[in-house]
């Protein structure tokens, strides 16, 4: 039988990761601290998601979603990254389970045994009634032989054994896909079938057409606008629908528009040499600024080096998959988005020596490479400042 191929697999919670594993959740902390002060919280949200799926021993990760979770007031996804880390059982740092263990049991009157955050027991007699499953395969040379690793997760944590694969994921023939009952589990499909979004909810929420952008843009120009829908399990409790959403979304991965997908390709070198230019030309920027004071020839001089060396990072790809393919599409749909303070700054000292006719050079020539800042509040004011010098 084949194997099911899930990308980045979850290791079991008594394993350690790898170093290689392990630095590569480091750079996604490192690599979402920089985004959250850039304000790009969801991209931030996405890596610490990333590091939570894969099971990420450190601190980081659970706190930082714990609290962007609360301040959107997202009180499930709160829970559910708390409960990720009480999971780990007596690893990790007893102190901040607690922590989150009071969380939880300020937002739910309930709190399941297995949340136990000092003794987690090794066997329980029963099972949650919903019992996700993954499948890797066994590629190195063993006892085994052809057989394959498989992984199930209880209430007890994550049981591993050699034997025959699981089969994949299929939609409960039982589900009812006009009126589900309580918590479910839906698929967007195209016409021929394949998945492109997995989602969970009550009520009508399959239906909605409160999606974001790469949704839309995927619907559009994939599928002409038409989809299907389909009800892949129902009658859940609403941890039963997590758990079983991020199952589907691990095997789906491939053919996903979901925003929070563990399967996405990040290009983590490729993420640090755009933070590490762009980092350099803000500080320049910043030099800029200080030298308005004293020299604003020099200052006009470091603005249009500033704004040069924007491009060197603005364009840059740092994921690869279709999610990332959505995203050029939309900006250069859109138009991408520089510096607009640098030019913001650049053309009132222009202005202030009475060089109104390259401060309109310099704006057109921003607008035309950045046409996503000329629909900006800063791109309309920049426009009128010169308007009204001329």
């Amino acid at each position: 039988m084949t194997a099911t191929k899930l990308p980045n697999t979850v290791p079991p919670r008594s394993c350690a990761l790898s170093s290689k594993a392990f630095s590569k959740c480091a750079d996604r902390n490192l690599n979402g601290i920089a985004l959250e002060k850039e304000g790009n919280v969801d991209a931030a949200i996405a890596l610490y998601e990333a590091n939570i799926y894969a099971q990420f021993p450190g601190t980081h990760p659970y706190e930082r979603l714990r609290i962007i979770y609360t301040k959107q007031k997202r009180w499930d996804d709160a829970i559910r990254v708390c409960r990720a880390y009480i999971q780990f059982g007596q690893a990790g740092d007893l102190a901040l389970k607690e922590k989150l263990r009071r969380f939880i049991l300020q937002h739910t009157s309930v709190v399941e045994s297995s949340e136990d955050p000092i003794a987690v027991p090794k066997h329980e007699s029963a099972e949650p009634e919903h019992k996700p499953s993954s499948v890797i395969r066994d590629e190195g040379p063993s006892a085994t032989g052809s057989r394959q690793l498989q992984m199930r997760t209880t209430n007890a944590g994550i049981e591993m054994s050699f034997g025959v694969p699981r089969p994949r994921l299929e939609a409960s023939p039982t589900a009812d896909q006009s009126k589900p009952k309580r918590y479910y589990v839906y698929a967007h499909q195209s016409v021929d079938g394949v998945p492109f979004y997995i989602g969970k909810g009550t009520d009508d929420r399959t239906w909605s057409k409160d999606r974001d952008a790469l949704w839309y843009r995927f619907v559009e120009t994939r599928l002409a606008g038409t989809y299907k829908v389909v009800i892949l399990a129902d009658n859940l409790a609403e941890r039963q629908a997590e758990e079983l959403e991020a199952e589907w979304i691990a095997q789906e991965s491939d053919t996903l528009v979901n925003w929070i997908n563990a399967g996405r390709n990040f290009d983590l070198e490729a993420n640090a040499r755009f933070h590490r230019l762009r980092n350099a030309n803000r500080l320049l920027i910043e030099q800029a600024r200080t030298r308005e004071r004293t020299n604003l020839a020099e200052a006009i001089e470091l603005y249009r080096r500033a704004l040069d060396a924007t491009a060197e990072y603005t364009f840059i790809d740092d994921e690869q998959g279709l999610v990332s393919d959505l995203m050029r599409e939309e900006r250069q749909a859109i138009g991408y988005h520089g510096e607009i303070g640098a030019l913001d700054r650049l053309t009132k000292c222009l202005l202030k020596l009475g060089r109104v006719g390259e401060a309109r050079a310099v704006a057109d020539a921003y607008f035309d490479r950045y046409r996503f800042d000329a629909t900006m509040v800063a791109g309309a004011k920049i426009r009128q400042r010169i308007q009204k010098a001329e």
